[in-house]
């Protein structure tokens, strides 16, 4: 909430003339959506037209875009429709591209077409390979959807891998909010696979980065539902103590979810001991804030929990009439498991008065259901492994085509003879050094090579003795360079050496040390008559600042060195 008070502040001290009032506006929407999202739609309503106005693109789009995070957190999927192909026109480059099909997937996801759902966000995840390491941060709302679908799907391991990459992305540009959502999703995750012991873990990890006095929704969530796991770890007393925590930051806090989760933990944990008038008092909380609320599917979880309560109460009446009015909302909402678990229970409550005519409809009815929801899960898993299978084969090829573009990199930018760089690769060299030292004010000198009587060897020796010269010549003067020095065969017998930093002596008296190991070096194995030596032209940024300068100013130092009887350096200037 502080966060929210901050922007509201700063919105507040200026005037929307001010070049700053946008970025505090959309800054405003961004921290308001997760809270109160009819308010974040407003905020970013009023934010897109002064985009618009002021022709700002980006601006444009991120207004749009919590349009549309706000509509869908709403359930307004008309408006999040129109906010989606708004913020799709508007998208530019690959990152963009990205949130928007996040966007789809998520309406798509409210829509139950979960396998469309998950092409959307794996298609998203391939744009987002290619984005600026620095804009990655914002894919982990792309992993968060990624691994509710799965997990709606079933396969609660592909959704707990997409949740760790999710808090990966947030743990480096910290964002309590959604950091807060998605560990939380992550634990729940990990309680789905009964795996209480990680699932704890996970969620005290993540209220460590909330101080003791933090109010925020993020701790509050946290809270809650550490407090499940806890209970259905069978520590009750334990998770009591932090629904209670999490019900008071909701009342404070004005987080009508998490008070309503908090008092179905609650409902759970004095069930679990014994507490049935306590149990009862807080599951009818819980309904009551669900109902309100609309929240269809957790209604129905705390209904059946409670139906099981006044079963134990042996208020059976009152359990029957509740599960029959469950049966009937489910079928038409197609909440499919509460409708098994309400029918498993009209089950169990017939059979223990007696009435096995009754009990055994309801058993087929249940029997039914069950087949029902099996084969539904089984194939939505099935089609969550498809998916993930589809997306693992594109990323593995991607991955070999990633590879096979570095090889042919590496190729083009090499000499096949000598296995030393090009001169491809020394003309962009050049270029990329010369522009570094001119923003740096660092020292560049540019040295240019030449084989003396490099015919000569040719024609008494063969081709061959000469191809066998060029390469022992590279891996010469490559060896003995510094780190940061880069040495090219520019064509033929010809070589050029860039010493970064390097001044126009320091340059020439390292070239002085390559031509002198080219000289000492034993040729004799090539042909006992065999000697090589070099001649060099030397030439410092200051013959030119650009990369035609400075090579002719070097080339002429070398016409130079030639002319005063070779195996010598000359420097320009």
């Amino acid at each position: 909430m502080q966060r929210i008070r901050s922007a509201e502040q700063r919105v507040s001290r200026m005037s929307s003339s001010d070049p700053e009032y946008l970025p505090a506006l959309l800054d405003l929407a961004r921290a308001l959506l997760f809270h109160f999202p009819v308010r974040a739609v407003a905020v970013a309503l009023e934010a897109a037209a002064l985009a618009s106005a002021q022709k700002d693109a980006d601006g444009y789009f991120d207004a749009m875009h919590v349009q549309a995070s706000g509509s869908l957190a709403l359930s307004d999927l008309d408006g999040a429709d129109a906010a989606i192909e708004k913020a799709q026109a508007a998208a530019l480059g690959p990152a963009q591209g990205a949130r928007v099909l996040t966007l789809r997937a998520t309406r798509v996801q409210r829509g139950g077409d979960l396998a469309r759902g998950l092409a959307l966000i794996f298609e998203a995840m391939q744009l987002w390979e290619r984005v600026d390491a620095a804009l990655l941060f914002r894919s982990a709302a792309t992993h968060n959807i990624a691994g509710t679908l799965f997990a709606q799907l079933g396969d609660y391991p592909g959704a707990i891998e997409q949740f760790q990459l999710a808090l990966d992305r947030v743990d480096h540009n910290v964002d309590d909010d959604i950091y807060g959502v998605v560990s939380n999703n992550l634990g729940r995750a990990h309680r789905e696979l009964r795996q209480f012991e990680r699932a704890e873990e996970v969620l005290v990890a993540a209220l460590a980065r909330f101080p003791d006095d933090d109010a925020s929704l993020g701790r509050a969530i946290q809270l809650v539902n550490l407090g499940m796991v806890l209970v259905e770890a069978g520590r009750p007393a334990e998770g009591i103590r932090q629904s209670v925590l999490a019900q008071q930051l909701g009342v404070a806090g004005g987080y009508p979810r998490v008070v309503a989760a908090a008092h179905h933990t609650l409902g759970l944990a004095f069930q679990a001991e014994g507490d049935r008038a306590a149990a009862k008092v807080e599951f009818e909380a819980a309904m009551r804030i669900r109902s309100e609320l609309g929240e269809r599917t957790d209604l129905a979880e705390t209904q059946i929990c409670y139906a099981q309560l006044l079963r134990d109460l042996q208020d059976r009446a009152a359990a029957e009439a509740l599960l029959l009015g469950l049966v009937e909302g489910a079928q038409a909402t197609a909440l499919v498991r509460a409708r098994v678990d309400a029918l498993h229970l009209l089950y169990q409550i017939n059979r223990e008065r007696g009435d096995l005519a009754q009990a055994l409809d309801y058993h087929v009815a249940y029997a039914e259901q069950n087949r029902v929801l099996v084969n539904d899960a089984a194939t939505m898993q099935y089609q969550a492994l498809q998916a993930r299978y589809r997306h693992e084969q594109l990323m593995r090829e991607r991955e070999a085509e990633r590879a096979r573009g570095a090889e042919f990199e590496v190729l083009a930018h090499t000499d096949p003879l000598t296995g030393i760089p090009n001169r491809r690769f020394a003309d962009a060299h050049i270029d990329t050094a010369l522009a570094h030292a001119v923003a740096t004010g660092r020292s560049l000198s540019v040295c240019i090579l030449d084989i003396d009587y490099f015919k000569r060897v040719n024609d008494l020796y063969s081709h061959e003795a000469g191809d066998s010269v060029l390469r022992a010549v590279g891996q010469l003067l490559q060896s003995q360079l510094r780190d940061g020095d880069v040495v090219a065969r520019y064509g033929g017998e010809e070589f050029v050496v860039v010493f970064s930093g390097a001044s126009g002596q320091q340059a020439e008296e390292a070239t002085v040390r390559l031509l002198s190991a080219v000289r000492q070096h034993d040729w004799s194995g090539r042909h006992p008559a065999l000697s090589v030596t070099m001649s060099a032209g030397v030439a410092d940024i200051s013959s030119g600042f650009d990369r035609a300068a400075l090579l002719a100013a070097a080339d002429t130092a070398l016409y130079r060195a030639k002319a005063a009887g070779r195996d010598r350096v000359a420097r320009s200037g």
